[in-house]
């Protein structure tokens, strides 16, 4: 229960009842005795007030700061930092392309970034060699710290090599990034760890994935494979599981894990959506002017749908592709959308995907 300090006027109310059953009875604005009563609730105030505040501080639902950050020390959690966004260790995610008809190096700590906000840029982790009419990919990570530097896919479209002939953008989100964590979400995982203390319950289960950075949450399927199994699938930050990242949550779940269930750890599922599109244009524009502009708004529409976990975002909206495909160019003056799921075509619908799943672009044809 926590600590309820009185108010001034019933502690002084108090002091008077006692006061009065020892014979003082003047209590008169100039009265002595009704003076040091009023001197003593002051003081009294002050110390429920300390009181109650140090009981907030020792209770992990209440506890802010560093009081908050000497609980989760006690348990083993600790808060996390700032940190960069970074596609290091997550495969190729920023590609260059050479137009040009000779090689070119990009140099290591190249500066890229979002077109419409100069400031939301990243720097190359190497250097990184184009052949004339190829590509080249390269690790970046971002020049600032905070969760504004994660972005989606297709984003980035400038550089400062001062090379026209060179472009670049980023085929995956970039993620990663992150602000000092909040009371809110560091109380929280703390509680969740405290719970977690049982072991082998889902919320054990739930606090050793997340204990693995660029881990945002997991779905757990139980019972896929008959009772007393149970498939973690991973929802990484910047929708991208790598190898590395599966053995690290596998790693942490052991630990954690009863004996006598049959467990697995998986990447989210990959439903491909195929793009057709038939496209009326101006006479003032060509195809060729618009079809990347086109390109880029489809794969930035579905690249960027979550994995289903249970939260809304990750159904496919037919009309919102649509959209996206008409505010491309103001000359687009019309356009036939033929979608398919896998390779099977499918009516002017929505999708839904299974728990675990998401939708990411397959072949796109733009005519």
């Amino acid at each position: 229960m926590l600590i309820v300090p009185p108010t001034f006027d019933e502690l002084f109310s108090r002091y008077r009842t006692e006061m009065e059953k020892l014979g003082f009875t003047n209590w008169s604005q100039s009265s002595r005795i009704g003076a040091i009563g009023k001197v003593t609730s002051a003081y009294l105030i002050d110390l429920w007030s300390t009181l109650a505040e140090l009981e907030r501080q020792v209770n992990p639902s209440t506890a802010r700061g560093q009081f908050l950050d000497r609980i989760g020390e006690q348990f083993g959690v600790k808060r996390r930092g700032s940190t960069v966004a970074s596609t290091v260790s997550q495969g190729p995610v920023v590609k260059f392309t050479n137009n040009g008809v000779s090689s070119v190096t990009i140099p290591a700590s190249t500066r890229v970034w979002v077109p419409s906000d100069p400031d939301l840029a990243y720097l190359t982790a190497q250097a990184v060699q184009v052949a004339a009419g190829g590509e080249g990919f390269a690790d970046v990570t971002s020049i600032g710290i905070g969760d504004a530097f994660n972005i989606g896919a297709n984003q980035i479209g400038a550089h400062n090599m001062g090379d026209t002939n060179v472009t670049v953008t980023n085929v995956r989100p970039i993620g990663g990034g992150s602000i000092i964590e909040s009371d809110a979400s560091y109380r929280f995982r703390i509680l969740q760890t405290i719970q977690a203390r049982n072991g082998s319950t889902e919320t054990a289960i739930t606090q050793a994935a997340l204990s693995v950075p660029g881990i945002k949450s997991v779905v757990i399927n139980p019972g896929v494979r008959g009772n007393g199994s149970i498939d973690v699938i991973v929802v990484p930050i910047s929708q991208v599981v790598t190898p590395a990242i599966l053995s690290r949550v596998e790693s942490e779940i052991s630990q954690v894990i009863a004996a006598g269930i049959s467990w697995r750890v998986l990447a989210p599922v990959n439903k491909r959506i195929n793009v057709t599109v038939q496209l009326k244009i101006a006479p003032s524009n060509t195809l060729a002017n618009i079809k990347a502009l086109v390109d880029s708004s489809i794969r930035g529409y579905i690249d960027n749908l979550r994995i289903n976990d249970g939260n809304p975002g990750s159904t496919f909206i037919y009309n919102e592709l649509v959209s996206r495909i008409m505010d491309a160019s103001s000359d687009i003056i019309d356009s036939s959308v033929v979608v398919s799921l896998d390779g099977i075509q499918f009516l002017q619908t929505n999708l839904s995907n299974k728990s675990g799943e998401r939708f990411v672009t397959g072949a796109v044809s733009i005519k």
